[in-house]
């Protein structure tokens, strides 16, 4: 599962996620290029944050 993919949907660049899950960029790069397996934990805020940017979008 990529960072990337959830960036995009819930209209995120690296950058934005990072500020939003309170990590360093770095991280987010390394979560997105595979060099890190993301935590469970993370990838469930992720879908939450995707969830909640489509329900802002089709209000």
């Amino acid at each position: 599962m990529s960072s990337n993919s959830f960036g995009a949907k819930a209209g995120h660049t690296q950058a934005s996620l990072a500020k939003e899950m309170n990590v360093h960029l770095r991280t987010v790069t390394r979560w997105e290029i595979g060099e890190v397996i993301i935590p469970r934990v993370v990838e469930l805020a992720l879908r939450y944050i995707a969830e909640h940017a489509n329900k802002q979008q089709r209000r």
